[in-house]
């Protein structure tokens, strides 16, 4: 008898759980909707950015997205990030030809013919401490100057290096790299002085050294057709607030994607640090670390090198704020905020040529799908497929939502599994306290035995 009640109460659980799980959403429960049209046909696969207009309105990270057709069917889909950079290559160069001389040395490479057109390098330098100038011709000294930049590293008195030559693509096979000093430094002066309101930067006259190249690494990058690749949201004028330990706190009033921060600084030198906390829905208490950094400007031979930008890890959407370390300084004058991110495509294979599809958003109740197609393919997989030209209209508020759709059912559901196993639970209680009277005694329930 027991192991009868003990099934049963599985049974019942089971059966709840699997009748919550099964119940499927409808268009009622989702806030949000965007409306898709174009060359929509059976079977085919259809492809269309998602703006961040719809990105930022999820409650959940985008499991509450969910496609409908004209007739309320839900569409099975995936989502794909496009590249957020187009396709680089990178190949080292050989070192054909060297020269010094009073002012700099002078270095000739060859590009490897496989390569495509080249517009930048990357020198391994060991050295620490340095500046020079690199000046770059195509195809020999007399060749026309093609890119000219500066490289520097300051890594003993800040986290500030740059290795890196930027240029036009040029198809030459050959280049002529002129690296000199910078500025030529008196004998008599050992130190360069650079000081703002509350920072002093001391470099020393070390940056005058020659220095040991390694190796000459060659980049080609090849721009791809097609649609944009990065999703960007700028925030201006900048919401600011200065907290008791001297910090400027920034609410970024809407959830975003996790990508990367700009910013834009008006203050000519400074160094500052930059924690960002992350939250989905914002509320006190619900702030957790998400990424830290530094930004800063130096001016160096008149013209500001800078680091505005901070890179955030993962690929959520969240609520941000951003908490900026001043110290003694005064605050910086922020300008404006950027937020680039990887821009986010749905693919779906059209069940039927009515129109208009609805793409939805903006429903806690609803768990993530699971559709058998996302496990096909990867974007460029989805994206050899789908050549139905489709748009997709502007965020509106969903004429149909209903705040009440979509937990009458669960209500129910759990509901009915609660008084099933109440039920179960009381009728096993009697049944154990029937079978522990029966032990203590024969045929009364006081245990005492009847007169022989």
């Amino acid at each position: 008898m027991s192991r009868h009640l003990l099934v049963g109460m599985w049974l019942a659980l089971a059966a709840g759980t699997a009748l919550a799980q099964v119940d499927s959403p409808t268009t009622e429960q989702f806030k949000y909707q965007a409306e898709i049209r174009g060359s929509i046909r059976r079977h085919a696969v259809c492809r269309i950015p998602l703006p961040l207009e719809l990105l930022s309105r999820s409650e959940s990270n985008l499991t509450d997205l969910r496609l409908f057709d004209a007739d309320g069917r839900e569409i099975p889909f995936v989502v794909r990030f496009s590249r957020l950079q187009p396709k680089t290559t990178e190949a080292p160069l050989t070192i054909t030809g060297y020269e010094q001389s009073r002012g700099g040395v002078q270095l000739v490479v060859t590009v490897p013919e496989a390569m495509g057109a080249v517009n930048g390098i990357e020198l391994t330098i060991p050295e620490r401490d340095f500046r020079k100038q690199v000046t770059v011709m195509a195809n020999n000294a007399a060749g026309p100057v093609i890119g000219q930049d500066t490289i520097y590293d300051f890594s003993s008195y800040v986290d500030l290096r740059r290795t890196r030559v930027d240029f036009p693509a040029t198809d030459a096979r050959v280049l002529v790299l002129r690296i000199t000093d910078s500025e030529t430094m008196p004998e008599n002066r050992d130190t360069v002085q650079v000081t703002a309101t509350g920072l002093e930067i001391i470099f020393s006259r070390s940056w005058a050294k020659q220095l040991r190249i390694d190796t000459v690494l060659g980049r080609s990058v090849q721009a791809e057709p097609g649609g944009p690749r990065i999703d960007r949201w700028l925030l201006r004028p900048v919401p600011t607030a200065q907290n008791a330990s001297r910090q400027t706190v920034i609410h970024v009033p809407v959830r975003l994607p996790a990508g990367r921060i700009l910013f834009d600084v008006a203050t000519p030198v400074f160094y500052r640090a930059v924690t960002v906390e992350s939250s989905l829905d914002g509320r006190d208490g619900s702030w957790q670390p998400f990424a830290s950094g530094t930004i800063c400007a130096f001016p160096l031979g008149g013209q500001p090198e800078r680091r505005l930008q901070l890179d955030l890890p993962g690929t959520g959407i969240a609520r941000y704020r951003i908490a900026i370390e001043n110290g003694d300084s005064p605050p910086l004058e922020i300008r404006s905020l950027s937020f680039e991110s990887p821009t986010r495509e749905i693919f779906f294979v059209a069940d039927d040529a009515r129109q208009p599809y609805r793409l939805m958003v903006g429903a806690r109740s609803v768990r993530a799908p699971n559709y058998d197609i996302e496990r096909f393919g990867d974007s460029d997989a989805w994206a050899d497929q789908a050549r139905n030209q489709v748009t997709m209209g502007a965020v509106t508020g969903n004429p149909d939502y209903d705040p009440q759709a979509g937990t009458s059912r669960r209500a129910q559901v759990e509901r009915t599994v609660l008084i099933a196993v109440i039920l179960v639970l009381v009728v096993g209680l009697g049944y154990w306290l029937f079978v522990l009277l029966r032990k203590d005694g024969v045929g009364t329930p006081s245990g005492d035995k009847p007169d022989a």
